[in-house]
């Protein structure tokens, strides 16, 4: 009995010990699941405090690629970074990677902070148009702007902007971003876009007018489309770090005058007060192109005078020749035959505009032959091959009465592609032809070649003075063996191809020099002497009108009458 009341209590220990366990393991499980609940709702509202679709890195940090459900390290971004997120709503704790909007990798929550509103955005200006070459970058990619990054581990391949001395321009992210320059960098031709670029741009000056003409010409340049720029543009413009679309200009004065700035502004144009510049111009009513330099940059200028029409010249980066009141008195008739022909003789070009000179008399400044090829434009006049010249002389066919033939003696200054390349660029501006007499043996003929300029002898090599005689005013050819004379000769016919036409070195000639030429082919000659050449002439003999630094437009039109 008492064996069975002992059982009989331990049995009630065991079952209230199990009791109390059971209770204690319910409680704990209970105060875990209460917890663990607890603690979800945290993170996941931590979560949530990280997320808004504006974000600010809060760190240097890493970014990430989703690889099946994993997170692996995809690159790097600083502290401080910009970046537009993709739209979701968090539900769950495993939401913890905020993917970037329209790229394929991930932030991590603690890493970034919300923003209110999206960072301001660099972008290139409206008038910039993008390059028609793409950058391609290897495996790594580092975007940057203001000192900030992020780098990726992929290639991307994106239309450059615009350029500096260090770095590209691209749009990434809807923003403005720098890629260093380097070498793993590919450049690739893309057609990005097909809009105008600015190949030229005018620079205009408003120091010499009033502003009676000045509403008539802004109407005109904002009818047109016409934009200004300020001189940081253009000098980037000019190295060709950016690509400008059509029709920019740069308005500028050298003296301030606020009822004219005023009326520019009223426009939305921009005017540059050129005291303020470090750049200096050239008012010679020509425009600038990407081969301009900064050091002297051509500027046209507008003054009350100058016509609309001309101002729309300006505009579009034509030359503008100021007219010059001339005596025109005289001239021969338009429909009339040449009875007589005014040759003139030139030999060296400089431009004084670009700050060149020259101290011989012979030397002529490309403006005032501009002057006199307008001159001959203008009044109708056709400026003469030799063969035409030579077909006149000889009676094989009749030429205009306004007919003149311009000849260039040596091959010297301004009159070759070496050597300064006045001329030939001028002729083919005004659609003019000319010959070169060339000293064959002192420079190479392919300097001069050019459809508007034949090239005949000076000689191979005796343009020397003060080798002879005083009676036979010095000329090396006056005073050389017959033979030596022939032997120069063919050397110049041989290297030029021709034997049309000769000029005397020095306009020196004797009767020996004189029958030299005529034995090696020649078929004219030239001198000077300062009269109209007619088919009366010695061939051998034929006048021209050297000119000199000093003459005048007048002078010039006298010569042609």
């Amino acid at each position: 009995m008492k064996k069975e009341k002992v059982k009989k209590l331990k049995i009630r220990k065991e079952v209230i010990i199990c009791t109390i366990i059971c209770f204690i393991l319910i409680l704990f499980s209970g105060t875990i699941f209460v917890y663990k609940n607890l603690s979800e709702k945290k993170t996941l509202q931590n979560i949530k405090s990280h997320y808004n679709t504006y974000a600010i890195t809060n760190k240097e940090s890493k970014i990430y690629k989703k690889s099946k459900d994993k997170y692996v390290k995809y690159g790097k971004i600083s502290k401080d970074f910009e970046l537009v997120l993709e739209k979701t709503t968090i539900q769950t704790t495993n939401q913890q990677y905020f993917k970037v909007k329209d790229e394929d990798y991930y932030v991590y929550y603690k890493d970034i902070d919300k923003k209110d509103k999206e960072a301001t955005k660099n972008e290139i200006p409206n008038n910039y148009l993008v390059f028609n070459k793409n950058l391609k970058t290897k495996k790594t990619t580092r975007f940057i702007t203001n000192n900030k990054y992020i780098e990726i581990n992929k290639s991307y391949e994106l239309p450059i902007e615009y350029i500096d001395d260090n770095n590209y321009y691209v749009n990434y992210l809807n923003n403005t971003y720098a890629i260093k320059k380097d070498e793993t960098i590919e450049i690739i031709d893309s057609e990005n876009t097909k809009e105008n670029e600015a190949t030229h741009i005018s620079i205009i000056d408003y120091s010499n007018t009033s502003t009676d003409k000045l509403k008539e010409e802004l109407d005109y340049l904002k009818t047109e489309g016409y934009y200004t720029i300020n001189l940081t543009t253009y000098k980037e413009w000019l190295k060709s770090n950016i690509r400008l679309k059509d029709k920019a200009i740069v308005l500028t004065y050298d003296k301030e005058n606020e009822e004219i700035m005023n009326n520019i502004k009223n426009y939305n144009f921009d005017i540059l007060l050129t005291t303020d510049s470090d750049i200096k111009f050239t008012n010679n009513n020509s425009t600038t192109n990407k081969d301009s330099k900064l050091e002297n940059l051509n500027r046209y200028v507008v003054k009350n005078s100058t016509s609309l029409d001309d101002f729309k010249k300006m505009c579009n980066g034509e030359k503008i020749i100021e007219k010059t009141i001339a005596n025109t008195k005289g001239l021969p008739s338009t429909d009339s035959k040449a009875s007589s022909i005014a040759v003139i003789n030139y030999h060296f070009f400089y431009d004084s505009s670009l700050g060149e000179g020259c101290n011989e008399n012979i030397c002529l400044d490309t403006k005032k032959f501009r002057e006199q090829l307008q001159f001959l434009k203008d009044n109708g006049y056709k400026t003469l091959k030799m063969e035409e010249f030579r077909a006149w002389m000889y009676g094989e066919i009749e030429l205009p009465a306004r007919s003149v033939l311009l000849t260039i003696d040596d091959g010297a200054l301004g009159t070759g592609k070496h050597n300064g390349n006045k001329l030939i660029p001028i002729l083919e501006e005004y659609d003019m032809y000319a010959t070169l007499f060339l000293i064959a043996g002192w420079w190479d003929k392919n300097n001069y070649i050019s459809d508007h300029l034949d090239v005949e002898s000076h000689t191979f090599d005796m343009h020397t003075g003060n080798m002879c005689s005083t009676e036979t005013r010095g000329a090396q050819l006056l005073c050389s063996t017959k033979e030596e004379v022939l032997t120069d000769l063919r050397k110049s016919i041989d290297i030029l191809g021709k034997s049309t036409a000769f000029c005397f070195p020095f306009y020196a000639y004797n009767n020996s020099a004189i029958e030299s030429v005529k034995e090696v082919g020649f078929k004219l000659a030239f001198i000077g002497e300062n009269k109209k050449a007619t088919r009366s002439v010695d061939k051998y003999k034929i006048p021209r009108y050297p000119i000199y630094n000093t003459t005048s437009l007048n002078q010039f039109i006298n010569m042609i009458k």
